[in-house]
């Protein structure tokens, strides 16, 4: 593996160099700008020195992938609420788009989904009755968690099927959890009374839509909010394919593994990352997600 290692470090750091004949320079290495076009050269100069095969293990040994982006900001607070039992509170709070489609990957034959990277910022109700717990992960009850939607021939967008977190909702000012806080929209509870997003498999289904399976389940757990905190903690979760581990409900660093998530996607799928509260008391600050899902191609 030495002789790859010595390869894919020269890629990573200094591709743009070999495609330009220049001499490399040690300039720091920012794996998100990294381009389609990038890629093909490098594909390409790989290929002039490197028995084909070899190729795309390099690039996937140097992570030379290209990355889709999407992120939120927007300050909503996700209150359990007591039309459930128990109460609970959902709200999907940023959906992707459909991965490795779009303009930028039409002309693509083949692009496979590598790396999901989740940055949340966040935080709960900010008090507790359990000050044992205050400042951990265990027995917290706001939390967020991630679901894959495939098309399977879709007679509705998946936009006119889930709810966006943005319509039906109330818009407060005024301070909140010790500060002052403008523009907070307050999820309100849907109409019909859906709020677990379970509730909506049978709508997704009816209209060609699947929610990947997660073992049993449907969603795997991206994250806890501290219990008891005012402030909102920034938390990045990173997953590859080879994530593995039994999913523990209170995990120590309040991040969830993502065993299977990265190897069930699949090109066109869409991630949808909902904020979670359950039982009375309970709200989830949201401040804003951010999704970076990473291909090789």
């Amino acid at each position: 593996m030495n002789f790859l290692a010595n390869i894919a470090s020269s890629v990573g750091s200094y591709i743009s160099s070999f495609v330009s004949n220049e001499a490399p320079e040690p300039e720091p290495f920012d794996a998100s700008a990294i381009t389609r076009d990038q890629v093909q050269e490098a594909r390409a100069v790989l290929t002039n020195r490197l028995p084909l095969e070899l190729v795309d293990i390099v690039l996937d040994y140097a992570e030379y992938w290209i990355r889709q982006n999407y992120i939120r900001r927007e300050h909503v607070q996700v209150q359990a609420q007591f039309t459930h039992d128990p109460p609970q509170g959902a709200v999907l709070y940023l959906t992707t788009g459909a991965l490795g489609r779009g303009e930028y990957f039409e002309e693509l034959a083949l692009v496979k989904p590598r790396r999901v990277v989740l940055r949340i910022e966040a935080h709960d109700q900010g008090w507790c009755d359990d000050t044992g717990i205050h400042g951990t992960f265990s027995g917290s009850f706001t939390w967020f968690e991630a679901r894959i939607y495939r098309d399977e021939g879709g007679t509705a967008p998946l936009e006119e099927i889930l709810p966006n977190g943005i319509s039906n909702t109330e818009t407060i000012r005024g301070p909140w959890g010790g500060h002052a806080m403008t523009n907070v929209t307050r999820a309100a509870t849907p109409m019909d009374h859906r709020i677990d997003p379970d509730d909506y498999n049978e709508a997704l289904e009816s209209q060609g839509w699947q929610t990947v399976k997660n073992g049993e389940s449907s969603e795997w757990l991206v994250a806890r909010n501290r219990v008891a905190r005012r402030q909102s903690g920034p938390m990045t979760v990173t997953w590859d394919p080879d994530n593995e581990g039994e999913e523990i409900a209170w995990p120590l660093d309040g991040c969830g593994v993502g065993g299977g998530f990265v190897r069930s996607l699949q090109r066109g799928d869409r991630i949808g990352i909902w904020a979670r509260s359950k039982y009375g008391g309970w709200m989830n600050n949201v401040v804003s997600v951010e999704v970076d899902v990473y291909h090789s191609i």
